[in-house]
């Protein structure tokens, strides 16, 4: 029973991620035609870190540790990338702009993201479960991301100031913690590895 019930959480895991991957896809070229860098940058971002919760859930044990170490790398990239775009925008500056209602809507998506996340990695370290940890931190450094974003979208409604340079420094330091999330499954997958042999 317990085991039908963890296939069927795979398979409907491998069909989420797929499909978020063709998605992030889509934006991207998207973003290509509208020359619209920050879709672009969060696409891939969104990119990165699907083929990383897919690689997650292959289903063979002896690759856990692998998959975790992987996973950590495409993290990290995927980090470094936006502390870029960040960065870009702090010199060059950025016109987003959320209706009040959507941007408070993001905001309650990204505090339950982040709330779950904190909460899961917790729970999975506990465990001992690596697989599950690989996810868990990944959805951590995702919900991240999205705290940065929701900085973008509340502030665009609730002044009529350039903000592009404290949207950038948040995008920084958020990019940041997420490539510590990033750094930390690659030296805790060293770590383990080491301890083995």
């Amino acid at each position: 029973m317990f085991e039908k019930i963890k296939n069927k959480t795979i398979i409907l895991k491998k069909i989420t991620t797929t499909l978020n991957t063709i998605l992030g896809i889509f934006k991207i070229i998207l973003a290509i035609i509208s020359h619209s860098l920050l879709l672009f940058i969060y696409s891939f971002y969104n990119v990165s870190i699907s083929l990383a919760k897919r690689t997650s859930i292959r289903e063979k044990q002896k690759y856990e540790y692998e998959n975790f170490y992987f996973c950590g790398i495409i993290v990290l990239i995927a980090s470094i990338s936006y502390i870029l775009y960040s960065n870009y925008i702090y010199f060059n500056g950025s016109s987003s702009k959320y209706n009040m209602y959507i941007a408070i809507g993001i905001a309650t998506l990204a505090f339950y993201n982040i709330t779950v996340a904190i909460i899961g990695v917790i729970k999975a370290k506990k465990r001992k479960d690596i697989k599950n940890q690989t996810i868990k931190f990944t959805n951590l450094a995702s919900s991240f991301i999205s705290m940065s974003l929701t900085q973008n979208a509340i502030l665009s409604f609730t002044t009529q100031e350039d903000m592009s340079k404290y949207n950038a420094i948040g995008g920084i330091i958020f990019g940041a913690l997420s490539a510590v999330v990033g750094i930390y499954m690659i030296t805790y997958t060293i770590y383990m590895k080491s301890k083995e042999e």
